[in-house]
């Protein structure tokens, strides 16, 4: 635990020495690939040196200038489906550091976050049911979808389908849901983003099989659709569409 403490301190040391967004990106580069461990035990550790970070990040916001908001969009990507980890201690060290990342994004925004908000992040990780998590996971979603910067609306798409392809299913299911509700919540927001998300949906429909999650992408591509019906159809039509059945009933009604 000391260990861990010690490496954050220094982590952000370092970030202080250096305060660039390209630091910040290049430490959660680094952070990511532990994240995306096989192993339970260091995801653990990496979410709560995550943890430790984003919190001294939101002590020091204004000598770290904010350099986690920049990256608001990818982070919560990353961080979403965690709330869903197996281990309890995981999926309480993912609630703290959406904490520290909502608390920084109203600090932008000249807001303050509601108490109720903060406290969502806190509540049902402890479950051990896979149905529990899942709709703690849904309900924490809406409320970050709450501080959403529309900009960041593609890093934030790119980073959770990027989680579709995750081999743990609790991971690809909470992926799913954090997606469908991002979509659900900001969607009316994003107009100026639409081609920049259609352009990740569509990269991601090239590589993923037919009978995985092309179906869920393509049920995210109309939804986009019923909020910006005309952007969406128009880039589509600058698009070569995949052609095989899994398409047709999505994308007809378009």
């Amino acid at each position: 635990m000391l260990c861990l403490e010690g490496l954050g301190r220094i982590i952000v040391a370092l970030l202080e020495a250096e305060v660039t967004s390209t630091c910040f990106e290049d430490v959660v580069h680094v952070l990511q690939c532990w994240l995306a461990s096989a192993k339970a035990w260091e995801r653990e550790r990496a979410l709560q040196v995550c943890a430790q970070l984003l919190g001294d990040c939101e002590e020091r916001f204004e000598v770290m200038r904010g350099c986690a908001c920049k990256q608001f969009g990818f982070l919560v990507g990353l961080l979403g489906p965690l709330t869903t980890e197996s281990l309890a201690a995981s999926r309480r060290w993912a609630g703290v550091c959406l904490g520290h990342l909502l608390q920084m994004q109203a600090k932008t925004r000249n807001v303050a976050p509601e108490a109720g908000d903060i406290a969502c992040l806190r509540k049902g990780l402890d479950a051990t049911d896979d149905v529990p998590l899942l709709e703690t996971s849904y309900e924490i979603a809406k409320t970050v979808c709450k501080y959403f910067p529309p900009a960041q609306a593609a890093d934030f798409m790119s980073t959770i389908t990027e989680s579709l392809k995750c081999t743990r299913d609790e991971r690809a299911r909470a992926a799913e849901v954090w997606m469908t509700t991002f979509l659900e919540e900001c969607g009316q927001l994003i107009y100026q983003e639409v081609p920049e998300v259609l352009h990740v949906l569509y990269s991601r429909l090239q590589t993923m099989q037919e009978n995985t999650h092309r179906p869920l992408l393509l049920l995210a591509v109309y939804v986009l659709a019923c909020f910006h019906h005309e952007p969406v159809v128009d880039s589509l039509l600058q698009k070569r569409l995949p052609l095989d059945r899994s398409v047709h009933p999505h994308l007809a009604p378009l």
